[in-house]
């Protein structure tokens, strides 16, 4: 899984073998993960994700990523 936060890029994949462990960088137990995440969301104070990233190569890394799949929305997928 990939997500896009206004200061961070994380990708997360199921890397224990048993289903339990998470890898975001380091192991991390699947609950701390969801719970981390559920914080995030509930931290939402933006209403235009785009206008929130205030890093411009961020933001700008961002818009190649939102074109892309726009592009798929309509013409690929």
């Amino acid at each position: 899984m990939w997500i896009f936060l206004n200061n961070a890029f994380l990708s997360i994949v199921d890397k224990g073998g048993d289903g339990s462990t998470l890898l975001v960088r380091a192991r991390i137990d699947r609950e701390t993960v969801a719970l981390a995440m559920a914080e995030v969301v509930k931290g939402i104070r933006y209403s235009n994700f785009k206008d929130s990233v205030r890093e411009r190569s961020r933001h700008d890394a961002y818009m190649d990523v939102w074109s892309a799949m726009h592009r798929y929305r309509h013409h690929g997928g």
